[in-house]
């Protein structure tokens, strides 16, 4: 493009929890303008890899159930793998496949899980390992090395550079190409989609003809008026939000090919239809799911449209005018690249998992962990503010309270589950709260947000008994996957758990002795979640989690970054959780998806038009 590239260096994901460990394929349109050669691999040995071949099987415990392996193995490698799940379709069963692919071509048994479908292959790859001890591993140190991906050809020029493939990312590129523009999309995730993927209601819109002809009477006034009841939503960009939700929805309908039906508890909400019979635990996926696989797959079929995963962008990149024209972005093999285009779109997502940012942020929630899927550590609004971009509202955080029964893995067990009695308002919680110390600190059953985060790094372990009523499947799932621990003594389950044994025995014994008689010594509970723990018991961690970020890049209508002064960067866009001023303080049911929806939409129109003028 004949421009001098002013490339502003800066660290993205600083202190961020070590939550993406993903290293994905070559994507499958790569095209053909730069390549570049991975690291070199270590060199297979002459003799033989496994000294008795054979077919060998296991199993471990996946998100939605067991994850079945079967494995065929050679004296000099692995044959064929094959794989039995309820993992979802486009993601758990997805990242899988991409695995057995990357083993059956370098024969590295090294764990790799993918990043936004964590559970799914950390559970494939302890079934794999499992069956394959049977086949004798011989030269260990060369199956379990870190093969290098094979070298991707990207295409690096397009109109457009979009840096995130969840709901807001793809559906402005899935717009741009329907405008006529080339696209190129970088995520860092190992699966498309994303955050999206967990949206399980539909977006909150209204005004849309797909809507009137389902019967729905909810108005876009309706929906102005339900969007800024919290004082902080700035009015311009809900009336983009509710005016715009409509034509998103029919745009979806008539030229994506999505099918909707209306929620029936909630008269805001318009569900995306679709179903998957290999999808058995839910009759049909969810709405992030659904629009995520829709459009991934759209996109990777049109050749104006370049997908690359497992590619991390940390810099923007300026033409001499100051205008944003690309990024520099490194992939899995540390393979690092220039993107170019004439504008840029970030829809990064939050922060949720960038413990310093949340500090600065809102230090009160320094210590909680978060319930998001994807690794998001800000890294948009990072590249954007050594730019000079402004943000609002960076300390307005969706912190889910009373979500105990969150796992520290971003797992959840329903409140029937893990010794909750779900006829009971917020449930009672059998057994007791410990903190890192050992110590007893509230009555469970009347406990606050701010009790939680104010113990020792905000972390609280729940033990309760391991009974019929307590171990219900998903339960038995997080027990295998070391979420939950299970023991026989106090001290064996403290020693588990990484507390003190004697002081954890000390606890339970007294909480004994009057529990057994349904009596809390301390706090005084006569509930019958008052009941001896002792033989048989479980304990996990849950923390306090963010949700939602509410706050990020300053925005205008037209979904244009704007710096500190409220001028638009030229060249930059973002939307969804990256930007701010669209919830306030208070992010609505359905409101998430519709944001991220909605202004991927605005943003792929308006940046496909500039460009194209």
């Amino acid at each position: 493009m004949g421009m001098n590239i002013d490339r502003r260096k800066f660290v993205i994901g600083a202190g961020v929890a070590a939550a993406s460990l993903s290293f994905g394929c070559a994507p499958s349109n790569a095209g053909s303008s730069s390549s570049n050669e991975p690291e070199q691999d270590m060199e297979a040995p002459e003799g033989p890899l496994y000294g008795n071949p054979g077919t060998f099987e296991s199993r471990a415990a996946g998100r939605n159930g067991d994850v079945n392996v079967s494995v065929t193995v050679a004296e000099d490698g692995i044959q064929d793998i094959t794989v039995e799940s309820k993992e979802t379709v486009t993601i758990g069963k997805f990242a899988i496949n991409e695995r057995i692919d990357h083993i059956l071509k370098t024969q590295s048994i090294a764990t790799d899980t993918v990043s936004g479908a964590t559970f799914s292959t950390f559970a494939f790859y302890k079934a794999l390992n499992a069956a394959l001890e049977e086949a004798q591993p011989i030269e260990t140190e060369y199956l379990n090395r870190k093969a290098p991906y094979e070298p991707v050809e990207y295409v690096t020029e397009a109109d457009l550079v979009i840096v995130g493939a969840g709901g807001a990312g793809l559906t402005a590129a899935r717009k741009a190409v329907d405008a006529g523009a080339s696209v190129i999309v970088l995520d860092k995730n190992g699966v498309w989609g994303g955050n999206t993927n967990c949206m399980a209601v539909g977006p909150n819109a209204a005004g849309s003809k797909t809507q009137e002809e389902l019967g729905s009477t909810f108005t876009v006034d309706d929906f102005y008026a339900f969007q800024t009841e919290d004082p902080l939503a700035q009015p311009d960009l809900v009336e983009a939000l509710v005016s715009t939700s409509g034509e998103m929805i029919d745009w979806y309908h008539d030229v994506v090919g999505m099918e909707f039906e209306l929620d029936d508890h909630n008269p805001s909400v318009v569900k995306m239809k679709s179903y998957f019979p290999d999808l058995v635990d839910r009759d049909a996926p969810s709405s992030g799911v659904l629009a995520v696989d829709t459009v991934s797959k759209q996109l990777l079929d049109n050749e104006n449209a370049h997908l690359y995963k497992n590619i991390t962008a940390s810099e923007l990149v300026q033409d001499d005018s100051g205008r944003v024209v690309g990024v520099v972005a490194t992939d899995a093999n540390g393979v690092q690249n220039t993107f170019t285009g004439k504008a840029v779109i970030l829809a990064t997502g939050g922060f949720g998992f960038n413990h310093e940012m949340i500090d600065a942020a809102n230090p009160a929630l320094a210590t909680a962990g978060t319930d998001e899927v994807a690794p998001t550590s800000g890294d948009g609004i990072i590249m954007a503010q050594t730019l000079g971009a402004g943000t609002v509202d960076m300390g307005e955080l969706e912190n889910s309270g009373y979500m105990v029964c969150m796992m520290k893995a971003s797992m959840y067990l329903g409140e029937a589950d893990c010794g909750w009695n779900p006829d009971l308002h917020r449930g009672i919680p059998r057994g007791i709260f410990l903190n890192l110390d050992s110590v007893r600190f509230t009555d469970e059953t009347n406990f606050t947000r701010e009790t939680i985060l104010g113990q020792p790094e905000g972390r609280v372990f729940h033990i309760f008994p391991a009974t019929e009523d307590t171990i219900r499947d998903s339960v038995e799932r997080a027990i295998e996957l070391s979420i939950v621990k299970r023991a026989s003594t106090a001290a064996d389950l403290a020693t588990g758990l990484g507390l003190d044994p004697d002081a954890f025995t000390a606890v339970l014994d007294e909480w004994n002795a009057g529990a057994r008689d349904g009596v809390d010594n301390q706090y005084g509970r006569t509930d019958e979640g008052v009941v001896a723990l002792e033989n048989d018991i479980c304990g996990y961690e849950f923390q306090n989690t963010i949700h939602y970020c509410m706050g990020g890049l300053t925005i205008d209508p037209e979904a244009h970054v704007l710096d500190e002064s409220g001028a638009p960067i030229a060249g930059l866009y973002a939307a969804g959780e990256t930007t701010g001023g669209v919830h306030g303080g208070n992010r609505r049911d359905g409101s998430g998806i519709s944001d991220s929806l909605t202004y991927g939409y605005i943003a792929g129109r308006n940046a496909a038009a500039e460009v194209l003028a």
